[in-house]
């Protein structure tokens, strides 16, 4: 008997692998929406997620993984992305595949930990190759007050007084780090002006434009 995908989503057996996939539209909808409004989920989620070392030896169970997939490497959200992406199709085509061959699929939680159990190497391996084509993110234990001064270049949407938007920064050690920046005067800043980092006030940075004449441009790869 053939079991084609949509049949296949039906099934309570597939529960898992169907809310990673509207996981994945509800992430596509929520940047479609941060971009029209210059507020960038990508920036939220790396702001409010702690820093990861890549570099551990001897690193064991979820350290171990969280490592393997490339946190630190890449924003947050592309991890999420990737790996919501790779455990939905290794389950979808697990439950197929023993439909096919045996009749009935396997329980969801049989399933599910198959799925979740190949998705941090294959996850991983894909991580990296992103990794070689975006921006490198690094992990050193900085304090983020320390930004304050640094030349910021606007990455996503546009800014303004109380709708942040996502930048991109190098630390004094040419480390880059994203966050999130809206001006302190009532003006507004797109993608790709240069501003100064003022004063961190919870998870956000005030700027103002950059001035030629006196503040120094350190342009981002």
């Amino acid at each position: 008997m053939s079991m084609d995908f949509l049949a296949l989503l039906n099934l309570p057996e597939s529960f898992p692998f169907v809310v990673a996939i509207f996981l994945l539209l509800g992430i596509g909808a929520f940047e479609l929406v941060g971009l029209l409004l210059g507020v960038s989920l990508s920036g939220v989620l790396d702001e409010a997620l702690p820093e990861f070392d890549v570099e551990v030896d001897g690193a064991q169970g979820l350290q171990k993984a969280f490592s393997w997939l490339g946190f630190g490497r890449v924003p947050a959200l592309v991890i999420l992305v990737i790996a919501l992406a790779v455990f939905a199709i290794v389950g979808v085509s697990l439950q197929i595949s023993i439909m096919n061959l045996f009749g009935s699929p396997l329980p969801a939680m049989l399933a599910g930990l198959g799925a979740a159990a190949a998705t941090v190497p294959v996850g991983g391996l894909l991580v990296k190759a992103v990794a070689r084509i975006v921006p490198k993110e690094t992990s050193s234990a900085i304090n983020i007050d320390s930004l304050s001064g640094q030349t910021a270049t606007i990455v996503i949407g546009t800014a303004k007084k109380g709708l942040p938007s996502q930048a991109k920064v190098r630390d004094l050690y040419g480390q880059t780090h994203y966050i999130l920046v809206e001006p302190e005067k009532d003006e507004s800043f797109s993608q790709g002006d240069q501003v100064v980092l003022a004063q961190l006030n919870g998870h956000i940075f005030s700027c103002r434009r950059v001035d030629a004449s006196t503040d120094p441009i350190f342009p981002l790869p």
